[in-house]
């Protein structure tokens, strides 16, 4: 990973990160799941207007077809996988957060082409490559 930031080496501690987005998770509630994840609680509309921009222009021009296979790198609490899972044959969602992934189970308990994994990007990736159609990574810094 590149630690340079304003041309300075800086130290990012994974345990630290992780805790981090471990206590966002707890900030999920029922009408309020994109908030636990964009980081914008007192800016509500900034959340949704996100949003409705992924759907309305990303998502189309990604032309998935109702084959394909999707996987999301830093899925967090599965935000998206609704979307993706109308629109495509099976989506996977990854994510080192425990407390995002089990949000994210929970909220799509419903739907049998979703699933959801723990984990570290490089752990995964490799074994996902040869399942899927399209990776996506939306506002993931590496």
């Amino acid at each position: 990973m590149d630690n340079t930031i304003y041309d300075e080496i800086i130290d990012i501690d994974p345990e630290k990160v992780q805790s981090f987005w471990q206590e966002r998770s707890k900030h999920f509630t029922k009408g309020n799941y994109a908030n636990a994840i964009k980081l914008h609680d007192n800016k509500k509309s900034y959340v949704y207007d996100s949003e409705h921009h992924e759907k309305q222009t990303i998502f189309p021009n990604l032309n998935l077809l109702k084959t394909d296979i999707v996987l999301d790198i830093g899925c967090g609490n599965g935000r998206l996988s609704e979307y993706f899972a109308l629109n495509c044959k099976h989506y996977f969602g990854i994510d080192f957060t425990a407390g995002l992934v089990e949000t994210a189970r929970k909220r799509t308990a419903y739907l049998d082409n979703v699933s959801f994994h723990i984990g570290v990007l490089d752990d995964l990736v490799a074994f996902f490559k040869k399942m899927v159609n399209c990776i996506m990574e939306l506002d993931i810094k590496k």
